[in-house]
């Protein structure tokens, strides 16, 4: 399905909301007047497959929650604002099967919020201007292999659980690290989290490979850490 710029002389420039939820679509293309993604826009289109996006910058709640069968998801723009749940699920059956292309530009995101990529297939991770994560952010992205967040005061507890192909993690001027923060990211080697001053209990739970930990400035670290 390719979207027309134009409808009746109108240009297209958003997507709306609940606009396919639930359709029987295989692929998405959007012309390139097209900016934003309403909420719930191509939540549960379960045969999505592919979706490419030039200039799309925002992407409201639950656009894409539960497109599970997405194998190619392109947005080229810099996105400037994401909603929570909004890629939750993304490609989470079809990345067992042949694995899928899950590109985003985050360089311009200054919030992650709540559920945003919970169990999707989202594989590295670069914020360099962010400023909150919100609960569940990342739980469970089996396929995420690197996380580099260059400014970030505050991630909730248990926010990487469970992304059991996490193999390297840099996070600066987080100072406190909570309860269960990588919990069984059983392939997770390297941790470097220099402003780190209190490491709370259970924070690399089953990290069994954990070769390589940097925390030279933590002063409190908690049993069980």
């Amino acid at each position: 399905l390719t979207i027309p710029e134009t409808v009746n002389g109108i240009k297209i420039t958003s997507i709306g909301a609940n606009a396919f939820a639930g359709k029987n679509i295989t692929e998405i293309i959007l012309p390139d007047t097209v900016t934003t993604i309403g909420a719930n826009a191509f939540e549960n289109c379960e045969n999505l497959k592919t979706i490419f996006g030039r200039n799309v910058v925002n992407v409201e709640e639950y656009a894409f929650n539960n497109c599970v069968w997405i194998k190619n998801l392109f947005l080229f723009s810099a996105l400037e604002n994401i909603g929570k749940y909004s890629f939750a699920n993304v490609s989470s059956k079809q990345n067992l099967i042949t694995g899928a292309t899950f590109k985003l530009n985050l360089k311009k995101i200054t919030s992650i919020p709540e559920g945003c990529f919970t169990n999707s297939a989202i594989s590295e991770l670069k914020l360099e201007t962010i400023s909150s994560i919100g609960n569940k952010a990342f739980l469970q992205c089996d396929q995420l292999v690197n996380v580099n967040i260059n400014n970030v005061s505050n991630i909730p507890e248990g926010c990487f659980k469970g992304c059991e192909s996490l193999t390297d993690v840099e996070i600066h001027n987080l100072t406190y690290v909570p309860s269960a923060l990588f919990s069984s990211c059983e392939n997770l080697i390297s941790i470097n989290i220099p402003d780190a001053r209190n490491v709370n209990s259970n924070a690399f739970e089953n990290c069994v490979s954990l070769l390589d930990v940097k925390l030279p400035s933590a002063k409190t670290i908690y049993s069980n850490a």
